[in-house]
């Protein structure tokens, strides 16, 4: 039976030269859909957002990237996942990366291992461009929350590659 599971999220969408962003692909155990995202998951309680981004950026890649509170958006995401509605808020944050590197999953779960498809580093114009895509974004308006960080990154306060 179906549940509706709310949480709240962070995740990090790393900017690598080239204006390429990396996203993780997963595919849903229930539906088969393939799910494009940029690396994170969900809060522990008590932690505050940016080190659950800078946690998960780290077990799922295996990379250590600096964040800052004033490199990020805020959503709202509704979407089925093994057959459960999950409705989440996730806070965004921007990562500027010096190289587009390999992902090296350090601590997946047993679900994660058994879901995950890869990672892909894409160009950023080519987010809007959907049948193009190994998957579906997820949110749905991630290329204009991965536009929105984008613009972002351009001002003196966040640090460049």
């Amino acid at each position: 039976m179906s549940q509706v599971v709310r949480r709240r999220a962070a995740r990090v969408v790393c900017f690598a030269p080239g204006s390429r962003v990396l996203l993780k692909c997963w595919r849903d155990p229930a539906s088969g859909r393939r799910v494009l995202e940029p690396p994170g998951a969900g809060i522990e309680p008590g932690e505050p957002p940016i080190d659950a981004a800078r946690r998960e950026l780290l077990e799922e890649t295996g990379y250590g990237a600096e964040l800052r509170e004033d490199w990020a958006v805020d959503c709202e995401r509704d979407e089925l996942w093994a057959g459960d509605r999950v409705l989440s808020t996730e806070r965004m944050y921007g990562a500027a990366v010096p190289d587009a590197f390999e992902p090296d999953p350090a601590a997946f779960t047993s679900a994660e291992v058994a879901t995950y498809l890869g990672a892909y580093w894409i160009e950023v114009a080519g987010l809007s461009s959907a049948d193009d895509l190994p998957g579906e974004l997820e949110p749905p308006e991630l290329a204009t929350i991965v536009s929105r960080l984008a613009a972002m990154r351009f001002d003196e306060k966040v640090p460049r590659p």
